[in-house]
């Protein structure tokens, strides 16, 4: 039997069998990935299935039923080494339909493969804002291949702390409305901050509180892409 007819049959098997599952592959178990990862086993539904995690360190793959989130974080210390070109390979290769890939870093070299990512099939979920900062050629073609294969690019915690502003914004727009200007703090840390300021405590130990509160990006973690050596922010990994 062909690859061909063994993708097909899978796919169709996951549609009429299976009623259309999400197959989830996030990078990414940091603050905003393990909270994601905890809101998924919460919610307890059966059409989200975590196939692959990966963060720096180790990886965990399962394409049969996906991964058991019961103590994931430890299943994950017991998990394969990381190897970041193995986990994408492996995702795009697996036939499965609603394939997500959702990254929770604040890679640029992640950002990157979004592109290879699309034409491979995934709908791409992310809170990192590097890929919207490259040149808008980029953000086209992306939008251009996503737009043929009918997958989404959702990008809403890129500003303000998760508060759907880009979705009211985009909705706003199909309705015909015209926006002649648009006001606000859309940075979360920087809203926690200017709300809290009285004057009685100083900027930097407000800064520090809201770093202790988990509204800022911690520095000091190697991120993916980096070279030896090379630290930086990954806040949302």
């Amino acid at each position: 039997m062909s690859k061909e007819r063994v993708k097909a049959l899978n796919l169709i098997h996951n549609e009429f069998l299976l009623n259309g599952v999400k197959n989830i592959f996030i990078i990414g178990t940091g603050n905003i990935g393990g909270t994601l990862l905890k809101q998924i086993k919460e919610i307890d539904n059966e059409k989200l299935r975590v196939c692959g995690i990966i963060n720096q360190e180790k990886m965990l793959m399962n394409e049969e039923g996906g991964i058991d989130l019961n103590g994931w974080d430890k299943k994950l210390e017991k998990g394969q080494k990381a190897n970041l070109a193995s986990f994408l390979s492996w995702s795009r290769s697996v036939y499965l339909s609603n394939k997500i890939f959702v990254d929770c870093t604040a890679s640029e070299y992640i950002a990157k493969k979004y592109l290879d990512l699309a034409q491979n099939g995934f709908h791409i979920v992310t809170p990192n804002k590097k890929f919207n900062v490259l040149p808008l050629d980029q953000y086209k073609n992306l939008r251009e291949v996503l737009g043929k294969a009918k997958k989404k690019f959702l990008y809403e915690a890129n500003v303000g702390a998760g508060l759907p502003v880009i979705s009211t914004i985009w909705d706003l727009l199909k309705s015909g409305d015209k926006i002649v200007k648009i006001e606000g703090i859309f940075s979360g840390t920087l809203s926690y901050i200017f709300n809290t300021y009285d004057g009685k405590k100083s900027f930097s130990e407000i800064v520090k509180l809201a770093r202790k509160l988990g509204y800022t990006e911690p520095c000091g973690q190697k991120t993916f892409g980096a070279g030896p050596g090379n630290r930086t922010c990954v806040g949302t990994n």
